[in-house]
């Protein structure tokens, strides 16, 4: 199944339902309006700003660069939805972070490292780094929050392949699997975990 997730990373009508996905979040958080500020409810004006996540093998157009955000018109506070394709302030896309980690967490480390840096070009020290990103979130109340919609015998410790192959008993295909698995884990694209 490995090998089918990494052509998600070249897949341009999957990096489209991707954007998508991203608009209607944002569309969602600016029909609310302001929520920073109690009593607010300002009007949100959009205050987009660039971003160009690494490791995808395919060029994003210009206003595919821009991640969604929003700034109150009344108290200036600024809301940024959730995202699945930025990771908070990574240079990397969301999708290569957690398909670089589900390999990761494969049976044989060292070969899994290899074919990660081939496919999306993130060094072993990158990698590393993001599992001890992961692994503090797994620490986190949020995390306890979303870790009881999951079924009981979910493994903690091969964590992301546990989350995939969770996903992977109500849908089928990487592109379904993989999509629900970047919704679920929204909340890490607007967290700030040190």
């Amino acid at each position: 199944m490995n090998q089918e997730y990494h052509l998600l990373l070249s897949d341009s009508s999957f990096l489209s339902i991707l954007l998508s996905t991203d608009v209607v979040s944002g569309k969602r958080v600016q029909g609310v309006g302001c929520q920073r500020t109690s009593g607010c409810l300002g009007k949100l004006d959009c205050a987009y700003y660039r971003r160009k996540p690494r490791g995808l093998k395919l060029k994003l157009l210009e206003e595919e660069e821009f991640r969604i955000s929003f700034c109150c018109r009344k108290c200036r506070k600024r809301h940024t939805p959730e995202s699945v394709l930025f990771l908070y302030r990574k240079v990397y896309a969301f999708l290569v972070v957690f398909i670089a980690l589900h390999f990761r967490s494969g049976v044989n480390p060292q070969v899994t490292l290899r074919k990660v840096r081939m496919i999306c070009g993130a060094s072993e020290v990158t990698v590393s780094r993001w599992k001890r990103w992961i692994l503090k979130f797994l620490k986190s109340a949020r995390w306890r929050e979303l870790r009881r919609k999951l079924c009981a015998r979910f493994e903690v410790g091969l964590f992301p392949r546990s989350l995939f192959n969770e996903f992977m008993k109500s849908v089928f295909t990487p592109r379904e699997v993989t999509l629900k698995v970047l919704s679920f884990l929204s909340i890490l694209s607007i967290l700030n975990i040190p």
